[in-house]
């Protein structure tokens, strides 16, 4: 998907190589925190804006009998964020040689899912089958989440990243009311985007730790610079 090419895999890409050498360390729980923190807050942003947009860019590149496909792309967005939380979360299974939960995690999310298709796509259709997918990857989180507690709690804020979801879905819910030209419309969404990204600075799930670090960091370059 776009989000995992434009946020996930750069920032795996620095990641995947450095989660090893931290996680043994005796402040991995706040290393691992932190990344959380930024990589989850990128993922909300992008996700959100992409959801806002859809309707928008597929009333200009395509048919109107494609228009539909947008009111599942919250749920695709939800589950492409589970599957990114899922690779970050099971670091502590690989590096103690349990990938045999990474298997049973799949298996489960397989399982989910084909009870779910089952279930719900005979009476809502794509909106049941983007509901199965987003309710597979969230069960495969889950199963890799528990196991790995087990072996080290990381103690990642997961509380703070739903109450982050959570003032995505009213913006993304906002968004569907917006109404007018597709211009009037694309700004309308921009400027709920902007709003969501201001409350998302302000929310728990950056925090303030992260809210100084980033708050210095620009400072400092914009100093630099001068």
């Amino acid at each position: 998907s776009a989000m995992r090419v434009m946020v996930w895999q750069p920032f795996d890409q620095v990641w995947a190589p450095q989660r090893f050498r931290y996680v043994n360390e005796p402040d991995a729980p706040a290393t691992f925190a932190r990344a959380f923190r930024i990589i989850t807050s990128l993922l909300l942003i992008v996700g959100t804006a992409i959801s806002l947009l859809t309707p928008e860019v597929l009333l200009v590149m395509s048919s109107p009998a494609f228009a539909a496909a947008a009111s599942v792309v919250p749920m695709l967005v939800l589950a492409e964020i589970a599957r990114c939380m899922t690779i970050l979360a099971n670091t502590h299974l690989l590096v103690t040689d349990r990938t045999v939960e990474i298997l049973r995690a799949n298996i489960v999310g397989a399982a989910v899912l084909a009870a779910a298709l089952a279930a719900l796509v005979p009476t809502f259709g794509l909106i049941g089958a983007a509901w199965a997918t987003t309710v597979s990857a969230l069960a495969t989180l889950v199963h890799v989440v528990l196991v790995a507690r087990t072996a080290q709690d990381l103690s990642l804020p997961w509380g703070s990243l739903a109450i982050g979801t959570g003032i995505a879905a009213v913006v993304i819910w906002a968004g569907t009311l917006v109404t007018g030209t597709p211009l009037v419309a694309i700004a309308s969404k921009m400027a709920l985007l902007l709003v969501f990204v201001g409350c998302l600075w302000r929310s728990p799930l950056v925090g303030e730790e992260l809210r100084e670090l980033l708050t210095t960091s620009a400072v400092t370059r914009l100093r630099s610079r001068r």
